[in-house]
């Protein structure tokens, strides 16, 4: 946030990125909601569409689609992504739209890993930035970040008390390692699963019980999985047998 400040004043009199034309397909939160304004006074336009989370599925693609026509008629010359939604349908469904399209911004990893298969498969037509890989987001976001906003997110929704409950975390990377901590200062008993031998070994080492999905399902009240990755856990895991 700082740093947006400092540049929202220091180029927000010159305007040097004037004539941008940005689409945003992203959480509308309190985070996201300050670059969407030092962009506007350092010269870019700004379309976005709010899609309310009750929506169903038809009702968000046509929210994303409506970001693809700006108020004067022309379409976006950038893309700032988060999940690759928004690159995959212009990639998709509107094609023409490529050419005036300088570059793609893309947040998340689930969104990176997809287009760097589009990649090498010759489907990415765009220049693109990895701002998953970047340092200040992976090592602070990913590390600090989560485990704030996942705590947060589990008492909204649930509404319950916290102490004494078993959750399992899938994965113990940058994310799960910060994350796991915020849910055993609540109070939880934390069993992890992991793929990875090293990370596993990592989760051993700080004390977490580590143990495959179908053996631990059982015990657990709260799932948390980092990745949008199909079959990563799935109703036939959790339903009752």
């Amino acid at each position: 946030m700082p740093g947006l400040m400092h540049l929202r004043k220091k180029y927000g009199p010159s305007k040097p990125i004037k004539g941008a034309r940005i689409a945003g397909c992203l959480h509308i939160t309190i985070q996201t909601a300050h670059p969407r304004s030092c962009c506007s006074s350092t010269g870019k336009g700004w379309h976005s569409i709010l899609c309310m989370e009750s929506r169903g599925n038809e009702d968000y693609i046509w929210c994303v689609e409506q970001t693809l026509t700006f108020p004067d008629g022309n379409p976006p010359n950038m893309i700032l992504d988060d999940g690759g939604d928004l690159s995959n349908l212009v990639h998709e469904k509107y094609p023409q739209f490529l050419e005036g399209i300088k570059g793609v911004s893309e947040e998340t990893t689930t969104g990176v890993h997809n287009l760097y298969k589009m990649f090498k498969t010759g489907k990415l037509k765009v220049p693109t930035i990895n701002i998953n890989g970047a340092v200040t987001k992976c090592k602070f976001d990913n590390l600090y970040g989560c485990r704030e906003s996942l705590l947060d997110g589990i008492k909204r929704v649930t509404d319950i008390m916290h102490a004494g409950k078993v959750s399992l975390f899938g994965s113990f990377g940058d994310v799960g390692k910060r994350s796991t901590q915020s849910l055993r200062g609540f109070g939880y008993r934390v069993i992890i699963t992991e793929v990875d031998p090293i990370n596993a070994l990592q989760a051993a080492c700080e004390g977490y019980e580590v143990a495959t999905m179908e053996d631990a399902v059982g015990r657990c009240t709260i799932f948390v999985t980092k990745l949008l990755v199909a079959r990563t856990l799935s109703l036939e895991n959790i339903s009752p047998k």
